[in-house]
């Protein structure tokens, strides 16, 4: 395997907590993971293309509303 991104986050700005956006965002062909209620990792490999990256952003945002 390669080097990933990782990126570890609150999603409760929004309101959202974090096993509900895994389970939503699931739905949409986007894997993350739920540290606990409140915090998301998401990874990122190098044979994920900037557009597959970019689509999966988007539809984090749409769930967030």
């Amino acid at each position: 395997s390669g080097p990933s991104t990782i990126g570890v986050c609150p999603p409760e700005p929004a309101g959202v907590g974090a096993r509900t956006l895994v389970a939503a965002a699931l739905e949409r062909g986007v894997l993350l993971n739920a540290f606990n209620a409140r915090t998301l990792r998401a990874v990122t490999h190098l044979d994920v293309s900037y557009e597959q990256a970019d689509r999966a952003a988007q539809l984090l945002l749409e769930i967030l509303g």
